[in-house]
């Protein structure tokens, strides 16, 4: 199974990118100027401007604004007025469907002359007749640039809700709280998540492979030691 878009491509293809997930085992680790020197950066569902403390770890940089399209992330863009000077296309990357938050998004993509690029339907045809789950947006997200040839892939912050940790840094956290609908770290940690080995064993089958991609810390020493 591969997940293609024209658009999507000529952004992708030949690029260094860094994927960044919110978890919170990037902090304290200055990862910010590592990260920022990719090529591109993507950090699923982020949709907040992030403080100068949380850019140290996680970089300042979102140039494939990647969500889900559900109602939080949508909520937080219109209570902080997300920047999105970066972006270099808006990527719809979940099955959602919610027409409201969608428009919102398609003026979102008008207003700031930026591709919306929708993966969401064959996302999750192809993601269920495959691997028999839907894959959570950020395993989605590695798995999209990964099938548009990027050159190196650079993922860190990603917890697969293990269970000694939180789920997300505390601002990220707190930006999810704000919006309505949001589920507060705590609950998302401690929820019965069944689908949760068969997503872990998808990144595995990624990790075997794709010889191009860089872990970090965390994720190097689950995965690979």
């Amino acid at each position: 199974m591969k997940f293609y878009n024209e658009t999507f491509s000529k952004i992708i293809k030949g690029k260094s990118i860094a994927i960044v997930g919110p978890a919170p085992t990037l902090l304290g680790k200055n990862q910010g100027e590592y990260i920022d020197s990719f090529d591109l950066v993507c950090k699923p569902n982020l949709s907040f401007n992030p403080n100068e403390d949380i850019q140290k770890d996680y970089g300042s940089r979102n140039d494939i604004f990647l969500t889900c399209f559900n109602k939080t992330p949508i909520q937080e863009i219109i209570n902080s007025s997300y920047d999105f000077k970066d972006a270099k296309c808006i990527v719809k990357g979940q099955y959602q469907p919610n027409i409201e938050f969608y428009k919102i998004m398609i003026d979102f993509s008008v207003c700031n002359q930026i591709p919306l690029i929708d993966f969401s339907n064959q996302v999750f045809l192809d993601c269920w007749k495959e691997f028999g789950i839907n894959l959570t947006t950020g395993l989605n997200a590695i798995k999209m640039i990964l099938d548009h040839e990027s050159s190196k892939i650079f993922i860190a912050g990603f917890s697969f809700y293990d269970k000694n940790l939180s789920v997300y840094f505390d601002e990220f956290n707190d930006s999810n709280l704000s919006a309505e609908g949001g589920f507060p770290d705590n609950l998302l940690r401690d929820f019965n998540f069944p689908e949760l080995p068969l997503q872990v064993e998808v990144f595995k089958k990624i990790l075997k492979e794709n010889k191009n991609i860089i872990l970090d810390e965390y994720l190097e020493r689950r995965f690979r030691i």
